[in-house]
């Protein structure tokens, strides 16, 4: 990793999930946040293409990368915003080959630990590994994945053209199968935005029929299940008890649905 020469913050953010964003200048930003910054800044060095953010320096606490431009997420472009985060991932990171593989055990014990954690029914925990026994995981589809494409995570560059911002690298338990990106996409769909901020111009979600147009029965199942998994990832990190209980009820809600 290169060493840090960044020059003096103009201005510092607490990010969404957690990390501290510095406005070095108009060109650029430097992320902070421990190792799992690091971590990120690291796989987008080592995967850089047209559908991510370019990165200029990653040093040990976090890194330097090209500053974006926020963009309209609400109600009336949800659904092309969808559609334009679909054809940037097929084109420029589902088409690369998988890094990470999945071990089914890992999984599974990560989730009985987050189903621990969380004030859920014991039944929710039942339904939803009932559904994860039920897809054929062997015939899922492995590609390099973004790890985090939601609409939160979407800028733009000064042209206009989309960019895909704060990937999570893919882990054994949370591995490089497209329909887990899939599953994160989906989370969008059914309001997590809305649950997390409380904001009512989340209140229109994007529709989901895309999915029937990309994916089989098996990966549609697949990413159905992924996105209840991602919406119980992100109960720990919600900032304060009113997101949380909005995230939990989700949560509840859509593995009853599945």
């Amino acid at each position: 990793m290169a060493s840090n020469t960044a020059a003096q913050p103009l201005r510092t953010l607490h990010g969404s999930s957690g990390a501290w964003v510095a406005l070095l200048d108009d060109d650029k930003i430097l992320k902070t946040g421990g190792r799992r910054v690091v971590e990120q800044g690291q796989w987008l060095m080592d995967h850089t293409n047209f559908a991510t953010p370019v990165v200029k320096d990653v040093t040990d606490e976090g890194y330097t990368m090209m500053r974006y431009v926020e963009i309209n997420r609400g109600i009336t472009h949800g659904e092309s915003l969808v559609q334009n985060m679909l054809t940037l991932l097929n084109e420029h990171i589902w088409s690369k080959p998988a890094n990470v593989h999945f071990i089914e055990e890992a999984h599974t014990a990560k989730v009985r630990d987050l189903l621990n954690q969380a004030d859920v029914s014991s039944d929710t925990g039942i339904k939803l590994f009932d559904v994860f026994k039920k897809i054929d995981w062997g015939m899922q589809i492995a590609c390099l994945t973004h790890g985090d494409p939601t609409l939160d995570n979407v800028m733009a560059r000064r042209d206009g053209s989309l960019v895909l911002i704060d990937p999570i690298p893919a882990t054994r338990a949370v591995p490089d199968l497209r329909c887990v990106d899939l599953g994160k996409i989906l989370q969008s769909c059914v309001g997590f935005e809305k649950a997390r901020y409380g904001k009512m111009e989340w209140a229109s979600s994007p529709g989901t029929l895309w999915l029937s147009e990309i994916a089989g029965d098996n990966e549609a199942r697949a990413a159905k299940y992924w996105c209840a998994v991602h919406l119980l990832r992100a109960i720990p990190y919600m900032k304060d008890k009113g997101a949380m209980d909005r995230v939990t009820r989700l949560f509840t809600d859509y593995v009853g649905r599945l």
